[in-house]
């Protein structure tokens, strides 16, 4: 009954159906109280029944008044959930207010009936103990309820962290970790582990998105940096390995007898600008002249399809040439013991075609195995005269062009290149 409920007494001073006599008055206040009172209008006489019904001054229900809120317990994050409500002894049509629900749409719902549900979208971001209030209008003191409930992430919630880090580095420069979570909780969720020498594992508590600078150990090796970050439920994490390599000294090194050292030019030059060892299968000149070095430098570059970080460097004369091939640190380096070991192939002999196999991950004997970000160069000559010298490498005519670039996946020494 809107703004006033009623009361109905049985009158046991009834003395027949025509004769009741009412010996006195209830009001009924703002606060739902009942004092007597001998004087008014809010009571009334049914003269058939006898029955007294007594109605509030100020147009209050004065049904008891309360609210229940009811929701889960816990939720993923990103799912949907419903919320429902009960209230009585409310007064108007939309008397109750959604509030709380953290980073929920749960008070965005705003002026509710006094009963009903909303289905409800759980944040992105893990949180535990997120109180949920609703509070409803009485014409007197309001009434409410609150419940909590938790966000959780993980186990396929869509909780994830990525950790970013150079493949490889060398020793003694600084560079650059990043990280990036979703569905953590709190402000600083991530914690780092590993990283060997380096302090990565002292910087303490780290907020959900960020990056630092981390200084390489002074010495060759490799160490594998985690991160780990607080979902609210099974924590996630993401680990990556990063190889630190040593400067090489390139002191007394140089070119066979009688080949003149060649000047480095950039591979970004001769291939559009792109680093190493793209652009596949795309083709460029390299005339060569005898007793004349060729020098390419090269920063290998790691790439996102992991098939591309295995291939080979092929370049075919088109004239009647053998030319010798190296992949090394330092620039006019045809050092065959050194550069062809047990682990490592390469310097390729004097051949009509060049084919140097090379891998920038998971290194493996027979391959030319290269740390991404470091600095190598391509050597190449074609000996000293129109017949072979002593190095085998010859060029029949003034100059001599090869022609080729890198192609991925092929195979050398009858192993699969894509182990």
């Amino acid at each position: 009954m809107p703004f006033h409920s009623r009361i109905l007494l049985s009158c046991l001073m009834l003395f027949g159906a025509s004769h009741v006599h009412a010996q006195s008055q209830m009001t009924i206040d703002g606060n739902c109280n009942f004092p007597l009172a001998t004087s008014g209008t809010s009571v009334s006489i049914n003269p058939a029944s006898g029955n007294v019904t007594v109605s509030s001054q100020s147009g209050v229900n004065c049904t008891a008044a309360g609210v229940s809120l009811s929701l889960p317990t816990s939720a993923t994050v990103g799912t949907t959930f419903n919320v429902s409500w009960n209230a009585t002894g409310t007064s108007g049509t939309s008397p109750c207010t959604p509030s709380g629900g953290g980073n929920s749409n749960w008070a965005n719902q705003g002026a509710l009936p006094s009963n009903g549900n909303r289905t409800i979208t759980a944040p992105g971001t893990a949180a535990n103990n997120v109180a949920f209030t609703i509070t409803c209008a009485t014409g007197s003191t309001p009434v409410s309820d609150t419940k909590t409930m938790n966000f959780t992430g993980g186990g396929g919630g869509g909780a994830s962290v990525d950790l970013v880090t150079p493949s490889s580095v060398a020793v003694g420069q600084n560079f650059t970790i990043s990280w990036n979570s979703t569905g953590t909780s709190g402000t600083t969720p991530c914690t780092p582990s590993g990283g060997g020498t380096t302090n990565w594992s002292t910087l303490g508590s780290l907020e959900p998105t960020g990056q630092r600078t981390i200084t390489a150990p002074a010495t060759a090796g490799s160490a594998t940096f985690t991160i780990s970050c607080a979902t609210g439920g099974t924590p996630v994490s993401d680990s990556e390995t990063v190889t630190f390599f040593a400067d090489v000294d390139c002191t007394g090194v140089g070119p066979p007898p009688g080949i003149s050292a060649g000047a480095p030019q950039n591979w970004t030059s001769l291939y559009g600008g792109i680093q190493f060892p793209q652009p596949l299968q795309t083709l460029a000149d390299i005339p060569m002249t005898p007793g004349a070095a060729r020098v390419i430098r090269i920063i290998p570059q790691l790439q996102a399809t992991p098939s591309q970080n295995l291939g080979s460097l092929v370049y075919t004369s088109f004239q009647h040439a053998n030319v010798v091939a190296s992949i090394s640190p330092c620039p006019n380096d045809f050092r065959q013991a050194v550069l062809n070991t047990a682990t490592q192939r390469c310097f390729m002999p004097a051949s009509e075609q060049i084919d140097v196999p090379y891998r920038l991950t998971g290194f493996t004997p027979l391959y030319c195995n290269l740390n991404p970000g470091q600095t190598y160069y391509i050597n190449l000559h074609v000996g000293t005269s129109s017949s072979p010298d002593g190095t085998g490498a010859f060029c029949a005519s003034g100059t001599c062009n090869y022609r080729g670039g890198t192609q991925a996946g092929l195979i050398s020494a009858g192993e699969p290149a894509d182990d």
